[in-house]
């Protein structure tokens, strides 16, 4: 609004700016609560989605320690199907493929181990789920498959794991020596735990240390 000299005229063009423009002030003041309240409905109903997710995860770890196979099976297909966008969904799709594997479905725990890879951003679990999937694939002897996955970059954590499945993929493919070298370096590079099972593969190849 322009400068007025008297304050008359100051409210005389008050006046008429209000009459102008009233009504799109008012709507838009009610379209602005109406956005505030929406906004709060829509952030409440989140917190009460993620919550019964929560407690749907909750309840496969129940199904978990009471070693139910077909209830952590029912809650991990309900929290990948009705919670997709969480956390806990990856985490139900990780046991399904788990279960899958158990059953020697190696299809059905690809499939659950690929969506993982696609459906979540936590490169934690993204970096499990491309190694369950590169074992998987072996299983299956998709081996130009589980190839590509191990030439991936992987954290540090990984590298005798990584390395192991390296040493089973040229055993498969037939390669002895670079089986042996890479059980090797999977030895080498295992931070601790158990590495007897590794060991015992690179013995089997009947290989000796090169000097």
């Amino acid at each position: 609004m322009a400068e007025y000299e008297t304050e008359e005229e100051q409210v005389e063009a008050l006046k008429a700016w209000w009459k102008k423009n009233g009504n799109s002030v008012i709507g838009g003041g009610i379209i602005g609560i109406a956005s505030i309240f929406g906004w709060k409905y829509w952030e409440q109903q989140q917190d009460l989605h993620n919550l019964a997710g929560s407690d749907k995860f909750n309840e496969m770890r129940g199904a978990i320690l009471l070693q139910d196979q077909q209830a952590i099976a029912l809650q991990a297909t309900e929290l990948k199907e009705n919670y997709g966008e969480s956390s806990y969904a990856t985490l139900g799709a990780l046991m399904l493929a788990k279960i899958s594997v158990q059953e020697e479905d190696y299809v059905a725990a690809a499939e659950n181990l690929e969506w993982v890879i696609s459906n979540t951003d936590q490169d934690a679990l993204v970096t499990v789920a491309r190694i369950r999937l590169a074992r998987v694939l072996l299983a299956q002897g998709e081996l130009a498959q589980a190839e590509s996955l191990l030439k991936q970059d992987y954290p540090q954590a990984y590298s005798s794991l990584v390395a192991e499945l390296k040493g089973d993929l040229w055993q498969q493919k037939g390669d002895k020596q670079a089986a042996y070298d890479a059980y090797q370096e999977a030895l080498q590079s295992a931070a601790s735990g158990d590495v007897r099972f590794i060991q015992m593969k690179q013995d089997n190849l009947g290989l000796v240390a090169k000097s």
